[in-house]
């Protein structure tokens, strides 16, 4: 999805990108201009979806947690299990995950900013979407 969303945001500014490479802006700078993008995209992405997948146990939790459906609560009841799912979730995978997304996304982000550390100024700044 990062990939995605970042590609074509290059895409879309591949004008401005041109402006930008034209007036002198080495070309790292601009790759590092999407890939930082990518970074606050994903760290904020990380930090949302680890808010609301806490939040989102405690919530299934303060309700008891997922009862099973019947024909599923019986057979459970028969070989001694419980007949409802509690969650749980402990701060290092919530920690790890969020880490794993972010590092995945900025590797995706790789290529879109290799791709607007190569854009010719002249070419660019001619780009019609």
């Amino acid at each position: 999805v990062v990939l995605n969303t970042l590609y074509l945001s290059v895409l879309e500014r591949t004008r401005e990108l041109g402006v930008t490479l034209s007036l002198g802006a080495p070309r790292r700078h601009v790759m590092r201009g999407v890939l930082t993008e990518a970074g606050l995209i994903s760290a904020s992405g990380a930090c949302i979806g680890a808010v609301l997948g806490v939040g989102s146990v405690a919530l299934v939790e303060a309700c008891g947690g997922i009862p099973l459906p019947a024909s599923f609560a019986e057979f459970t009841r028969a070989v001694g299990v419980s007949a409802v799912i509690h969650m749980r979730v402990y701060p290092f995978q919530v920690f790890l995950s969020a880490l794993t997304m972010m590092a995945i996304a900025v590797l995706a982000a790789w290529f879109p900013a290799y791709r607007a550390g190569r854009l010719e100024p002249m070419e660019a700044m001619r780009y019609v979407e």
